[in-house]
């Protein structure tokens, strides 16, 4: 019986790791649905057959939450009908949120299990990274027909793009590589820095601008711990001090690099010369899409209005879209389901930080937590899976190594 068992999970863990090569496909088999989805789901009902554990109070959290959605709805439908077909994906998309981090501290047990992880996620960004440019050399030449903005590979429609989804992809995962990937495979200076330029060049060249500004974001909050770590903590020698000083010298010397350095890199890329341009287009008060945001944000507060903010309309809020999980949330759920929601990631960083023993570890976690909340503040990028699946699973592995260091703790 033992020996079935290690077979499921090994099973379990390599229907997981196809996940992970294939999340990136941008085929849509049906309305919203592509080859990650299939395997997500067949991984699902495989992992329930084992009898997984559960964490009751998160349960609990995860049932309250479920049920003001459903509330919601329920407002929904008696002030305006049924929703409409195509909205009913969204029960999926918020159960797969839930449920993806459970499966992965569950389903990755051993070292060897999260190095693959990590490679699958590494070797993802590097192709990822590479595929703008050949996108658009592809483009140029006629061999696909296109928006000038890249997209995810293997679309059915390269002329609807999903530049700010795959800028925000690239965005967390060109931090995530010189904060923790970088380290963990232990690369030497030249590869470090061939894969970050091929990073770098792939996050420009998608045309947005939020996978830099979650880059400048993330040096920012790591130079801020990196100066309250030096002015707090006495005890550290000077070597690491210096450390510190030069790491910190030269993050900031990047961060005002990449700015200063557009107008010289748009020689180099003279044709996409309007990518560039608008991917280092800060000038949020006079930019459309940010105003945009700002005004379907309201309209969320207005669906929220028939129950003074504490309750939603479900599926039949006004927009499908909101461009801003903040909105999205109120429109579906109100206020009480935003805070119900925050109280359920709440408890699980507070058991990362209290079974923490390196605070590094629990640092990284969490400012990769919190770059990714501040991408979906802009848009809702977690309801769209091959978007969140890799960052779920990035979030979800560091989670694991924070337990894997202390001896005897339950992951469930």
């Amino acid at each position: 019986m033992g020996l079935i068992k290690v077979n499921i999970n090994s099973f379990l863990f390599f229907v997981l790791c196809i996940c992970l090569a294939t999340f990136s496909i941008n085929y849509e088999i049906v309305t919203s649905l592509r080859v990650l989805d299939i395997f997500f789901v067949i991984l699902f009902f495989l992992f329930l057959l084992t009898n997984p554990p559960v964490n009751k109070i998160l349960l609990i959290v995860f049932i309250f939450i479920a049920f003001i959605f459903f509330t919601s709805n329920m407002v929904g439908i008696f002030l305006y009908g049924s929703p409409e077909l195509e909205r009913l994906v969204f029960i999926y998309k918020y159960f797969f949120i839930f449920t993806l981090p459970w499966m992965v501290v569950v389903i990755v047990r051993t070292d060897e299990q999260i190095k693959i992880i990590n490679k699958l996620l590494l070797i993802n960004f590097i192709f990822l990274s590479s595929w703008t440019y050949i996108y658009l050399a592809l483009l140029a030449s006629g061999s696909i027909v296109g928006s000038f903005r890249p997209s995810f590979p293997f679309s059915t429609d390269y002329t609807v793009s999903d530049a700010h989804l795959y800028s925000s992809y690239l965005g967390f995962f060109l931090i995530t590589y010189i904060l923790y990937l970088k380290n963990y495979f232990n690369h030497n200076f030249i590869i470090s820095f061939l894969i970050i330029v091929n990073g770098l060049a792939g996050l420009i060249l998608t045309g947005s601008r939020t996978g830099l500004v979650m880059l400048i974001l993330g040096f920012f909050l790591f130079i801020l711990y990196s100066f309250i770590s030096l002015l707090f903590k006495n005890k550290k020698s000077l070597l690491q001090r210096k450390t510190i000083i030069y790491s910190v010298a030269s993050l900031i010397l990047i961060s005002f690099a990449i700015i200063l350095m557009a107008p010289y890199i748009s020689i180099f890329f003279i044709n996409y010369t309007d990518l560039i341009e608008r991917a280092f287009n800060l000038e949020l008060s006079t930019d459309m899409s940010s105003q945009a945001r700002i005004q379907q944000f309201f309209i969320g507060l207005k669906d929220s209005e028939n129950t003074g903010l504490f309750l939603g309309l479900g599926l039949l809020s006004s927009l499908t879209w909101y461009d801003g999980i903040i909105s999205i949330l109120i429109a579906h759920g109100g206020l009480l389901f935003i805070f119900s929601i925050y109280i359920f990631y709440y408890l699980i960083i507070k058991k990362a930080a209290i079974n923490t023993i390196n605070q590094k570890d629990f640092l990284l976690f969490l400012l990769l937590t919190i770059l990714y909340l501040a991408a979906n503040i802009v848009t809702e990028y977690i309801f769209i899976t091959r978007n969140a699946f890799p960052v779920l699973v990035m979030l979800s592995i560091l989670f694991i190594n924070i337990f894997n260091k202390r001896k005897g703790i339950t992951l469930s």
